[in-house]
């Protein structure tokens, strides 16, 4: 922070900011062009800022933040004193004795004591308010004044300004401004033309990305016939083994040579508790082996379903990327056809600018004689009269 001379022509101005940001921040981020800034101070809590520059006239605008924001004159406070009432200091600098804010009248009071004599403005010499309220006749005079003395320099400011700003142009600036928009115009025709193209192009791109949401959907599809197929196969496989243990339990145990025959009625009974049991497995085995029948029946079906999109995605592939190829080999011509009308455009450029300077060349060759030299009044003698006669012969 930049501390202020005394003696240099200062002015302050007042500006909205962020509520967040310190006295440094507003420094680094406030700059003007014209005007130097030399301090920043933030009015309080309120998002208004205090700007003080080095120049007696306070500036228009300030860029804060890459915005440009408007500066509004400083307007402070006229300062009185509560101590003798008076205008131009504050107590703690006050040279004069303590005048009683009720009556007006230099005299003690006690802690909490309350003046009892009649209400008497000291500084308009009136009665019915105090020296402090705002309705003082004396303290609204000084207002008013100030606020029109205060008009009256803005009202000179905004003349003086306007009449710099209503110049006449100079004959170069009204050329460079008919060769801008003779500019500007070509450019709006080359504009114009690639939004042509551009709008021609459009159905080719909106069917470009119609099979590109197939294409998406076909890819999805195959991922979930895949997923089918897996868990087809997984269910294949636990069949196959529960198939093979039940083949195993069916599997009849051979005597060994030398064994023992039981009698007939413990073998009967044997026969009559195993029956039921084998019965029951070959129902399920036969189950068994209709559903993996089934499973493999649909593997089929499913495998050719996914042999049949892989062939439509592939075929759907290469339509896309012929189709891709004409549309950049499209975009390729448009190309080299815009670079062949900039060129053009360049070429017209500098024909318009040599043709300028060919025309500002000529102009001294056809001057008035108001702007060249006077024509002279001598005139070249006769040479073919003849020459006059000596000593009178």
């Amino acid at each position: 922070m930049t501390r202020l001379s005394h003696n240099s022509s200062t002015s302050k101005g007042v500006i909205t900011i962020a509520p967040n940001e310190t006295n440094d921040q507003l420094m680094s981020y406030l700059h003007n062009e014209l005007v130097e800034i030399l301090d920043v101070k933030r009015l309080g809590r309120s998002n208004k800022a205090l700007i003080t520059f080095h120049s007696a006239k306070t500036p228009r605008t300030v860029r804060y933040h890459y915005e440009i924001l408007p500066v509004a004159p400083y307007k402070p406070k006229t300062l009185v004193c509560l101590k003798c009432h008076k205008e131009g200091h504050m107590v703690r600098h006050c040279p004069n004795e303590e005048v009683c804010q009720e009556c007006g009248i230099v005299h003690a009071l006690k802690e909490n004591e309350i003046c009892k004599n009649t209400c008497y403005c000291s500084v308009c010499k009136e009665t019915g308010h105090l020296a402090t309220s705002n309705s003082c006749p004396n303290r609204r005079k000084q207002k008013t004044t100030k606020q029109s003395s205060d008009r009256r320099t803005n009202r000179a400011r905004n003349r003086s300004r306007s009449g710099s700003r209503s110049r006449s142009r100079s004959k170069t600036r009204k050329d460079t401004a008919n060769s801008a928009s003779n500019s500007s115009g070509m450019d709006l025709n080359t504009s114009k033309q690639w939004s042509h193209v551009v709008s021609d192009q459009q159905p080719v791109t909106s069917r470009l990305r119609d099979k590109e949401r197939r294409l998406l959907e076909l890819t999805r599809t195959i991922d979930d016939l895949q997923k089918t197929l897996e868990t087809a196969r997984q269910e294949m496989t636990a069949l196959t083994t529960e198939i093979n243990l039940e083949r195993n339990r069916q599997v009849r145990i051979v005597s060994p040579p030398g064994y023992r025959r039981e009698n007939s009625k413990q073998r009967s009974q044997t026969h009559s508790l195993t029956s039921p049991k084998q019965s029951t497995l070959a129902t399920k085995s036969d189950l068994l082996q209709i559903k993996a029948q089934v499973l493999h029946e649909t593997s089929k079906e499913t495998h050719k379903e996914m042999q049949t999109l892989n062939a439509k995605l592939d075929n759907s592939k290469q339509i896309h990327r012929t189709e891709t190829e004409a549309y950049q080999t499209r975009i390729n011509i448009i190309e080299t056809k815009v670079n062949d009308i900039a060129g053009a455009i360049s070429n017209l450029n500098t024909t318009i600018m040599a043709l300028q300077e060919r025309v500002e060349s000529l102009v001294p060759l056809h001057q008035t004689p108001s702007q060249g030299k006077a024509p002279s009044t001598h005139r070249a003698p006769n040479r073919s009269a003849p020459y006059p006669p000596v000593n009178g012969t």
